[in-house]
């Protein structure tokens, strides 16, 4: 599980871009699901809605292991994760949110592409998001998926 805190030092209905600590901590239940490390450092987020019909921006973040397992090597890895979301109309839209991972303790890393579908939904108060996006990995160095879609539900329960 990670977590970061942004301050946004541009801050305006059609921009917004902030940088701020992050920190990981060791949730994983197997060993294989995590690297079994506190990880901490710093994030950056952009995100531009310019246009009613294409929004785009990005994380980028860089984590290194402080704490945690002893017996576990050490993190030390970037992420960037560009988004980018086309409107079609009546809540349906075409997106693509890949995150490319660079791992500086063993020089691998991996850049997929994406580009899938989402549809917005309100019923009563609750807006749901749903979408679902599969990505092609175009970029590997070392154990990578090639093919993987990535899948979420997103609820907003406003006032």
């Amino acid at each position: 599980m990670n977590a970061f805190l942004s301050y946004n030092f541009v801050s305006k209905p059609t921009a917004t871009m902030g940088i701020g600590p992050m920190v990981t901590a060791p949730t994983a239940a197997e060993n294989l699901l995590g690297s079994g490390k506190w990880q901490g450092g710093i994030a950056f987020v952009a995100f531009i809605a310019k246009s009613p019909v294409f929004q785009f921006g990005g994380l980028a973040t860089w984590q290194a292991s402080f704490a945690g397992d002893k017996n576990r090597p050490s993190t030390n890895f970037a992420a960037i994760q560009p988004f980018y979301f086309w409107q079609l109309g009546k809540g349906t839209y075409l997106r693509g949110a890949p995150t490319w991972v660079f791992n500086f303790k063993d020089d691998s890393y991996s850049i997929p592409l994406g580009l899938g579908i989402g549809q917005v939904l309100k019923m009563e108060k609750t807006v749901f998001n749903l979408f679902v996006e599969p990505q092609y990995t175009m970029l590997h160095k070392g154990t990578q998926p090639q093919f993987q879609v990535f899948m979420g539900i997103n609820l907003q329960f406003p006032n």
